[in-house]
Formats: structure tokens, sequence, C-alpha cells
């Protein structure tokens, strides 16, 4: 069975450099009735310089992978740093 999953970010900047944003995702397993599940988070960020961010959130929702091949999203707090590539194959800034 093939696994995808459907993501929606939406993030509003607070200032310079703090945000707020929330993630709405969706797994689901087009070959199985019934493999398809959903979860929610929440989260505040702070821009570290021009490429990286830091942000600190919480899982609403769980969510496991219906063909149980990924691990599971977990309820509860998480902590997650991004960096953004400006430049890749002549592309970008």
């Amino acid at each position: 069975a093939r696994t995808a999953m459907l993501s929606l970010r939406a993030r509003q900047n607070l200032g310079p450099r703090f945000d707020v944003g929330a993630a709405l995702r969706q797994i689901f397993v087009p070959q199985v009735s019934g493999g398809r599940t959903s979860d929610l988070a929440v989260e505040v960020g702070y821009q570290l310089g021009n490429s990286a961010r830091l942000a600190v959130g919480y899982n609403l929702s769980t969510a496991a992978d219906p063909t149980l091949t990924g691990a599971p999203q977990r309820k509860g707090l998480y902590v997650t740093l991004t960096t953004l590539i400006d430049r890749i194959f002549g592309w970008g800034k």
C-alpha cells in the first residue's frame, strides 16, 4: 500500500521575529478502506536569523500511519528547528 500525506499550514507574523501558526495534516492510504487519519498542531516561532526558525508547539490530536509503516504523531509538546535554503539548482533569492 502507498501512504500519502496532505498538510495545510497557516502562519501569522507578530512583529519582525515572532509568529504563531497552525497546521492540519491528513495521512491516507488510497488502497485501504478506512485508511485515513488527521491531526492538528499549533505553534509559536522565533526567527533566529535570515534562514533559521525555532518553534515550540502542541499536537492537539494524534495521527498514526494507517499502514503502520511510519511512526505516529503523538499528542503533546514538541520543539522544532527549521532552516531555509535560499538557492537550489539556481532557483530562489
